[in-house]
């Protein structure tokens, strides 16, 4: 049973070590039990290289630390992509609307979901990325 086990252990890479299994990759749990279940398995008269479960297992925390830390830097991305687009909320900006056409008005509000963050001029969502211009409001110009 090892010679069908180890080759699958040697075989995993860093790319292969993946949440879920959607795309056919080893998640977290199947790289665990596949690990568990060659030790269960291996001969007791030449048992596995223990730098080479560490480094198998170093491998995994490695893999679910640089996801920890993506997910954190995702975070940190949407938290200051959306102070930033709150700090538009009361100018006068122009851009361009989802339908190609010219939207100019004062920002009234903020939108977030999964298509991005969408200002709202004069009743329309705008993405913040086609802002063209910024200003502050002239004296008696009002959100509509």
């Amino acid at each position: 049973m090892i010679n069908k086990i180890q080759p699958t252990i040697d075989a995993i890479s860093p790319d292969s070590l993946r949440e879920g299994n959607s795309t056919g990759r080893m998640s977290r749990e199947e790289f665990l039990r596949l690990l568990t279940t060659q030790l269960q398995h291996q001969d007791p008269t030449d048992p596995m290289d223990n730098s080479k479960v560490l480094e198998q297992l170093s491998m995994l925390e490695n893999l679910e630390a640089v996801g920890t830390l993506t997910t954190t830097l995702n975070s940190m991305v949407t938290s200051q992509s959306l102070g930033s687009a709150a700090n538009l909320i009361g100018k006068h900006v122009a851009a361009i609307g989802a339908d190609g056409q010219r939207v100019e008005g004062i920002v009234s509000g903020l939108v977030s979901g999964a298509d991005g963050i969408k200002l709202v001029i004069n009743g329309q969502r705008v993405d913040v990325g086609q802002i063209q211009e910024v200003r502050n409001p002239l004296e008696g110009e009002a959100a509509a």
